[in-house]
């Protein structure tokens, strides 16, 4: 999934290169209620549950719950580097 990092909102771009041209861009998003773009938040693998996601230079990469190969997908997207969290705000 790919979420703002500060509010852990969905992102008013597009993210993931869903249609594989090798550009994020509009035609990488749907359509919703009000004909607006919205981007895509997350992606299906088709490799059960994703474990985790490694972010390397313009590429993140990942492997399912399966056990085969990881995959590892064009990420032209924001690149920061180093520790990047957030943590739940809870209220008693």
């Amino acid at each position: 999934m790919a979420m703002n990092l500060s509010s852990g909102s969905r992102l008013n771009y597009a993210y993931f290169d869903t249609n594989g041209d090798g550009t994020p861009d509009k035609d990488d998003t749907t359509i919703g209620d009000d004909d607006e773009n919205i981007p895509w938040s997350g992606i299906d693998t088709d490799d059960g549950v994703t474990k985790g996601v490694t972010l390397l230079p313009k590429l993140l990469c990942f492997a399912g719950s399966s056990g085969a190969t990881p995959l590892c997908i064009p990420n032209p997207g924001s690149q920061r580097f180093g520790r990047n969290s957030w943590h739940e705000v809870r209220t008693n």
